[in-house]
Formats: C-alpha cells, structure tokens, sequence
C-alpha cells in the first residue's frame, strides 16, 4: 500500500501527496478531507488509466471535502463530466505554456 507522504504546510494549510497509480489508492485517513486537489497525473496519452471518468469520479468522490477547490493543467470532456457529477461548478481558464484550456474548479466555495 502506498504512503500517504505529509509535506511542508502551504498557507498554514496541511498538505499531502498522493502517489497515483492505474487503481485508485485508497487512504481512508484523508478520505472526504481534502480541500485542494491539484490534480498532476501525466499525459493521457502515457497515463489513459488515471484520466478515465470513472476513475477520476471515484478519486473525487472519495478525497474532496465538502469545500473543494480543484484544479489541473488539463481540460478534458471526461474530467469535467466526473466533476459535474460530484457537484463541482467549472470555470474556464486560460490554459498554461502555450495550451488552450486549463480546469478550475470548485464545490461550495
């Protein structure tokens, strides 16, 4: 089982590192804790597991608190339906270094 990996506090804030994997890791010491979610996982063309609308549902479902910010380089149709269905409101973004889109998006914030 991987280790959840605590890093230095940002903004006073705990903050933790999830090592991703093709199945979700599951750490039920952070499970619906987690509220912000910068979500790095790769390119979907090296890592097509972890971009996958169930997969990414479950992640969400499973790490984000009730007040959730998350965010991402990317701006794919399947992230952004997983995170409509956990109830997050998208924003659009301009994207980083030269791509069209990034997501931003929150849960009662």
């Amino acid at each position: 089982m991987p280790v959840l990996l605590e890093l230095e506090p940002v903004l006073g804030l705990k903050t933790y590192k999830v090592p991703l994997e093709n199945e979700l890791t599951y750490l039920p010491q952070v499970q619906g804790q987690i509220q912000g979610i910068l979500f790095d996982a790769y390119s979907s063309k090296t890592s097509q597991a972890l971009w996958q609308e169930a997969y990414l549902t479950n992640l969400i479902n499973y790490y984000s608190s009730s007040n959730c910010l998350f965010t991402t380089y990317a701006s794919t149709s399947s992230l952004k339906r997983a995170l409509k269905s956990c109830g997050f409101t998208l924003e659009n973004r301009a994207g980083f270094e030269g791509k069209k889109e990034s997501t931003w998006a929150t849960k009662n914030l």
